[in-house]
Formats: C-alpha cells, sequence, structure tokens
C-alpha cells in the first residue's frame, strides 16, 4: 500500500495547482478579445479590466472549491454523477434537477466556445486565403467545429483518457498561450499604449502592421523555445511523468515554464519593438481619428515618445519587421 502524502504546504503542489488556474484564465483572452469589442469606444478600461478579472476569478474559485470538496469526500472523477449523488442524498429526485440545471449552465458557455471557435476557424482560413465573412462561411465554420468537438468527445470516451487528457491538455494550452499574451499585453501597454490605427487591422496591402507581425512571431517562438527547459507535464490520473524539461528537474518538478515563457517572450518583444516608428504611427491614428471619430482608441500621444537608439540598428524604416 502506498502511503499517502504529508498533508500541508510544498511548493510542487502549489506551483502546479498556480499554473492551472493562471491557464483558466489566460484561456478568456480570446472571449475578452471576441466580446469586448462590442463595447461602447468610450468604456473605461480600468472597469473592465476589473470586470474581467473578477468574474473569471470568482466563476472559478468557487467551481474549483466543490470540485475540490466532491473529490474529497466522494472521491469522485465525473462532476456530474458526484453531483447526482449529492443530489440524492437530499432528495431521490433533486439529483436529476441538479445535473439537468447544470447541463442547461453548460449551454451558453458551450454557445461561446463555439462562438470563439468559429472566428478563429475563420481567421486561420483568412489568413491563408481571403474569404468574405458571409453568413454560409459562418455557418460552415460552426458545423466544423461541432464535428470536431463530437470526434474528439466520442475519441475520448472510447479511450477512457478523458481526465488525463484533459489535464495534460491544459498544461499544454498554458505552454502555448503564455508567449502569445506576452507579446499581446506589452504591446498594448507599454509599446503601443491602446493607441492602434483600427482600418489598417483590415487592409490586405499598405497597412501600418504589415501582412504579419514578424516582431511577435519571433518573439513568441523565442519564449516558446526558453519556456522548453521548463517544461513539466504530469499525467495525475495515470500518476506518471509525460515530459520534464532539464531545468525543471533541476528545480525539483516545479512548473515555471509559463513564468518563463512570459517574460522572455515581453521582453524580446519589447526590445524589437525599439525601431516602431510610434511618431509616424500617431499621425496616421491623428488622421483616420479627425475623419472618422469612431476609430479612436487609447489616450492621443501616450504612443508618443522619443525612440532610443539602438547600439545595433535593428531594422530600417521599411523593412519586413514593419
Amino acid at each position: 500500500e502506498v502511503e499517502a502524502p504529508p498533508l500541508g504546504f510544498n511548493w510542487t503542489g502549489f506551483i502546479t495547482q498556480f499554473a492551472a488556474a493562471a491557464s483558466y484564465n489566460i484561456a478568456y483572452a480570446p472571449y475578452v478579445s471576441d466580446y469586448s469589442r462590442y463595447l461602447p469606444k468610450n468604456t473605461h478600461s480600468g472597469k473592465l479590466i476589473a470586470v474581467v478579472f473578477l468574474g473569471a476569478s470568482l466563476s472559478g474559485a468557487w467551481m474549483i472549491a466543490v470540485g475540490a470538496w466532491l473529490a474529497d469526500h466522494l472521491h469522485a472523477t465525473n462532476v456530474l454523477v458526484a453531483l447526482s449523488q449529492v443530489g440524492n442524498t437530499v432528495s431521490s429526485v433533486m439529483g436529476i434537477v441538479v445535473v439537468g440545471v447544470t447541463i442547461l449552465v453548460f449551454l451558453p458557455v458551450m454557445a461561446m466556445n463555439i462562438y470563439s471557435a468559429k472566428l478563429t476557424t475563420l481567421t486561420c482560413v483568412d489568413s491563408i486565403r481571403h474569404i468574405e465573412p458571409t453568413r454560409k462561411a459562418r455557418v460552415l465554420a460552426i458545423i466544423f467545429v461541432i464535428l470536431l468537438q463530437l470526434g474528439v468527445s466520442l475519441g475520448l470516451q472510447d479511450s477512457d483518457k478523458g481526465l488525463s487528457v484533459l489535464g495534460i491538455y491544459l498544461v499544454v494550452m498554458l505552454y502555448f498561450l503564455v508567449p502569445w499574451t506576452a507579446v499581446n499585453l506589452t504591446d498594448y501597454f507599454f509599446v503601443r499604449k491602446g493607441r492602434y490605427a483600427i482600418p489598417h487591422f483590415f487592409m490586405a496591402r499598405d497597412s501600418l502592421y504589415g501582412s504579419w507581425g514578424l516582431r511577435g512571431l519571433a518573439s513568441y517562438a523565442i519564449g516558446f523555445v526558453a519556456m522548453i527547459p521548463f517544461f513539466y507535464i504530469f499525467d495525475g490520473v495515470a500518476q506518471k511523468e509525460v515530459f520534464v524539461g532539464p531545468l525543471a528537474k533541476a528545480l525539483g518538478n516545479i512548473d515555471v515554464a509559463w513564468l518563463v515563457g512570459l517574460i522572455v517572450s515581453g521582453l524580446t518583444y519589447f526590445w524589437l519593438s525599439r525601431s516602431i516608428d510610434l511618431n509616424h504611427e500617431e499621425r496616421v491614428i491623428q488622421d483616420i481619428e479627425q475623419t472618422h471619430p469612431h476609430y479612436s482608441t487609447g489616450d492621443p500621444g501616450a504612443a508618443v515618445m522619443p525612440m532610443p537608439v539602438p547600439l545595433v540598428p535593428l531594422v530600417s524604416e521599411t523593412s519586413i519587421w514593419r
């Protein structure tokens, strides 16, 4: 019989749970992007950030608490079965009611997931071959996402490794999302400071930002590669290590890869962005705002600053890095 680990605080468990919570919250970034676009342009950014933070944190906190209680008291691995058992202790029909309400609550979440996945699918296709955002394209994208979800669900059900795959997927998703998040946050808060030429996002040619954001792509790649030695992927169901980077092993199997990616990608992007002509961008943005006031973003002049002279010039003004 395997002796149970002693109760109490340990860094491995803390960092593991912190990484899971970070993955849960960072995964909401696409939803914030997809839905905040419908808010009035004068929405206060501080209030918006607070609402998103509290909504994501509180909605996860109570579910984590309930899940921990169910796992500890019922040794449950299936949430719906556990909720049904708890409900049946109150009344013979309460279990069915609780499960039914839970499924109904899942429906808007599933709709939100499909909506964001549909946008991502259309964006990926449009990046390779231009498509018009017609109703037919949206419907086909939704059907594709639903069929993909159904196939994955059936595959996991047959393999009887659903929880293992889910746990590993959350960790890997965190690894992929962190460099992207770092680049986005650095660009918005420290480089361009919320000032963007919105029409140029949709221009196929002659856009301020070019066809590909090579600074961002390079920063993402560098940050991701820097994370690999710190990877710690553990199958909690099978209780076995899937992949452990050499530096993660040296740290006692503590997963700090996400923190490394956040720092490396953010600093790399900030350094590469020193060659951006923010003054030129600001002039273009002001011209747009004069003719189309509804495209105003951020605080005028916030991103205009004397650009430091790099020790080694990164690129010229006409470089592809623009």
